[in-house]
Formats: C-alpha cells, sequence, structure tokens
C-alpha cells in the first residue's frame, strides 16, 4: 500500500487506486492500438494474445444483420479488460482487435471469401455458391442432387474456377483441406455449438476453454486421412474436411481416390455393375475388410453374394490320349465285359470319404457391391393415373359391382327428363318389333 494514503479516509484511498489503474489500462489500449499486426495471435482455444496474456476472446455476434451460418465471416473480438477502461479507448482496442482477426480469417479462408463475394455469379450458381459458403465449405452431394442436375457444365465450370470441386460423394473446397483452415474451421464449429447451447453472452470460462482444447486435440491431426470416430459432433468433423462413418473419419479427397478406383470397375461390368472390394481400397482407407464394407455402405453401396462363374471340367474322354488301334479297342472292350459281371451292386455306392470330397468343393461366394438405388421421395412420384390412363385409387367414378361390370345408375323420378329418359328406353323394344 502506498504509504501516501496512510491516514487518509477509505474513499480517497479507493479513488486514487481507480485513477492511477484507468490511467494505466487507458496507456496499454493506445499501445494495443497502435502494435503492428504481428503482434497479435490468436490460441487454439480462440484467444486473442498480446505481450504473452490474454487480452480477448474470439466471438460470433448473431444479431440480424447475420445469419446464424454466415455470423463466423464477421469475427468480433470482445475484450478482457476491468470496467475502469471504457468509452473511446476500450471501444478503440475492440476495434483494433476485431479488424485484426477479420483479416486473419480473410487470410485463412480465402477460398469461402472469394466465393462469397462473387458478385458476377447469378442464379443457380450463386445460390450453390451461398449453400457452400453457409456450410463451410462442404455439402454432401445427394443432399443437392436436385441442385446439380440442373447445373450444365458451363455453370459448373465458374464454380470450378473458383475452387470448388464436384466430387463423386461431397462438393468441397480442396484449398480449406490444409491444416491451418482446417483447424481454424474446427474451432468456428465448436464455438457456434456453445452459441447454440444458450451462451450468447457468457465470457468463456476456463472450463469451456480446457473442452474445446480437449475437443480439438481429438481431431485427426495434420497429415492424417483416415481415423477411428471419437465422440464428436459430425459437423464438427465436417468442418475440417471428413467424412464420418459410424466408425471412422475419412477425409474427402481420400474418399474421391476411393471413386477413382471403383468408377472403372463399374465401368467394365456393364452387365451388372458391380465390383469386388480390394486391398487397395483397404490401402486407401487405411482399415480392415469389414471397415471397408462399413465405409461401402456408408456410401451408398449395397453387397450381395454371388456364385463364382461354373467351369465345367473336361472330362476323361477329352484328356485321354488318342484312340488305340482296333485290335487294343477290342480287347478293352473284353476287359470292360469281364469287369463289369465281376463287380457287385455294392461297390456302385459312394464312398464317404467321396462325399466330403463333393462338400468342400463347393464353390466359395463373392461379395460383390453395386450402387444403391435411389429413393424417391414423395415429390418425385407420379400422381395415380398420370400418363398411364388409369383413374386414380379410390376415384373411380364408375363403381363395379361382383362380377366386374359397371352399375347402372337408378333414374331420379323426382326429376323429369330421368322420367323421359324411362320411358323412351321401354319403348325401344316395341320399334324392334
Amino acid at each position: 500500500r502506498d504509504p501516501r494514503l496512510q491516514g487518509s479516509p477509505a474513499g480517497t484511498a479507493r479513488a486514487a487506486v481507480e485513477k492511477t489503474v484507468s490511467q494505466t489500462l487507458r496507456q496499454r489500449a493506445q499501445s494495443l492500438v497502435a502494435a503492428a499486426d504481428d503482434a497479435f495471435s490468436l490460441s487454439e482455444t480462440g484467444e486473442l494474445i498480446w505481450q504473452q496474456a490474454v487480452v480477448a476472446h474470439l466471438h460470433f455476434n448473431q444479431d440480424d444483420t447475420h445469419s446464424a451460418q454466415l455470423s463466423y465471416m464477421q469475427p468480433q473480438a470482445r475484450l478482457l479488460a476491468d470496467e475502469a477502461l471504457n468509452g473511446e479507448p476500450r471501444q478503440a482496442a475492440e476495434a483494433r482487435l476485431t479488424a485484426w482477426l477479420r483479416q486473419k480469417f480473410a487470410t485463412e479462408l480465402a477460398p469461402l471469401y472469394a466465393l462469397s463475394d462473387s458478385k458476377e455469379l447469378d442464379g443457380l450458381v450463386r445460390g450453390l455458391a451461398f449453400q457452400l459458403v453457409e456450410h463451410k465449405g462442404n455439402m454432401i452431394r445427394a443432399d443437392i442432387a436436385d441442385t446439380l442436375s440442373r447445373l450444365d457444365q458451363p455453370l459448373r465450370r465458374q464454380l470450378r474456377a473458383r475452387g470448388v470441386r464436384f466430387g463423386a460423394y461431397n462438393v468441397f473446397l480442396p484449398a480449406l483441406l490444409k491444416p491451418a483452415p482446417a483447424r481454424l474451421l474446427a474451432l468456428i464449429a465448436l464455438l457456434e455449438t456453445d452459441l447454440k447451447d444458450g451462451a450468447k453472452n457468457a465470457q468463456p470460462t476456463s472450463q469451456q476453454s480446457a473442452r474445446v482444447k480437449s475437443t480439438l486435440a481429438t481431431l485427426p491431426g495434420p497429415g492424417l486421412t483416415s481415423v477411428t470416430r471419437e465422440k464428436i459432433s459430425p459437423a464438427i468433423y465436417r468442418a475440417c474436411g471428413f467424412y464420418v462413418t459410424p466408425t471412422r473419419a475419412i477425409r474427402f479427397d481420400m474418399l474421391e481416390r476411393l471413386a477413382d478406383l471403383i468408377r472403372p470397375l463399374l465401368a467394365a461390368d456393364t452387365a451388372r455393375q458391380c465390383f469386388v472390394a480390394n486391398e487397395q481400397m483397404m490401402s486407401i482407407m487405411g482399415c480392415s475388410a469389414e471397415g471397408l464394407a462399413e465405409i461401402l455402405t456408408a456410401l451408398g453401396y449395397q453387397s450381395h453374394e454371388v456364385a463364382p462363374a461354373f467351369e465345367p471340367q473336361a472330362s476323361e474322354a477329352e484328356t485321354s490320349e488318342p484312340k488305340a488301334s482296333e485290335a487294343d479297342t477290342s480287347e478293352a472292350d473284353t476287359s470292360e465285359a469281364e469287369t463289369s459281371e465281376a463287380e457287385t451292386p455294392e461297390a456302385e455306392a459312394p464312398e464317404p470319404e467321396a462325399a466330403a470330397l463333393s462338400e468342400s468343393e463347393a464353390p466359395t461366394l463373392t461379395v460383390m457391391w453395386r450402387p444403391a438405388p435411389l429413393k424417391r421421395g414423395k415429390n418425385t412420384r407420379r400422381k395415380a393415373g398420370a400418363k398411364t390412363g388409369r383413374p386414380a385409387k379410390g376415384k373411380n367414378p364408375q363403381a363395379k359391382n361382383g362380377r366386374g361390370q359397371a352399375q347402372d345408375k337408378k333414374p331420379d323420378m323426382n326429376s323429369p327428363f330421368a322420367v323421359l329418359q324411362s320411358l323412351s328406353l321401354d319403348k325401344q323394344p316395341d320399334k324392334k318389333r
């Protein structure tokens, strides 16, 4: 305690301390505003560090101007400082840190920002680009199959020029699979999960930072392309560029290498459109045969067992030596006749060893894989009677009797037209006579 404050009232001492602290904080805020960009850094848990001290936290403001999916494009810095620092100095420090954050995001996630700022895109292409930005640069291809079916090659070329790859299973930006952008997108997904849990305005606690750090530590490290799946949300895996199955996580580009192996096998089998899983596929996926079967099932393939094609063995007559002379043939006929007389009915019964051998020679089944048929949704089903001429179910205007003939509708006797029609029908037989 300052000896100059001895004997002073408590209020006077407190006011002097607050004044000194406020002046010190203002000076630090001014130094922070004037600092260069390389003086700041972002930790793996979303903390902004300056002069080896945590000065702010990464925050996403989900207000009316930014949707929940696009809030990560406009990050904000929430300053960690005492209430003694207020007013313009505090706002200037937060603005400086926010500007540095947005510059870092624009650098690390440059493909996403370029796709978002493409004003020349129009129509379906612009809509698909907006969806990719919302989903952090990747989408499951099956989820946007309807949109892709309406995009011709010239339109797709516009997105390919901006780094978009139309893969067999995912539409994604390969540049975001690098370690730096992948880790940043994973951090963004984790912080967005905290916002969804209801902590919009709460300051990050040490427990939350520890949880974020432990979750990021379990994600695949740089260079890993196929790993065992941990208990992490699929959205976080996809944010860092991994496709998830029930037990594994595979990077998007490795799935495309798997598709490159499957595609020629399907093209070679034009009749059945099937393929057999091989060791090269297991090597790329880094898993066993059971793991590969799970991956193929998750990708939309169906397995079935097929017996190998039957190849008749050559008969003894085809493998025997050329025919002998007529003398040898006659001798063979006489010997066969003698042996046939000597044989008994018991010798004709098959031995147990021969029966066991025939069972062991049973053909082994081969597991084949083929693309699963596409499921038609409710919107794609044809309406009853459309293009077939058949009436809709339950809407047949002519009810049928038990013999399959249409029942005659009874005339309404209260109607004069019905009475005239019945009289005309009664007179028709007389005219024929």
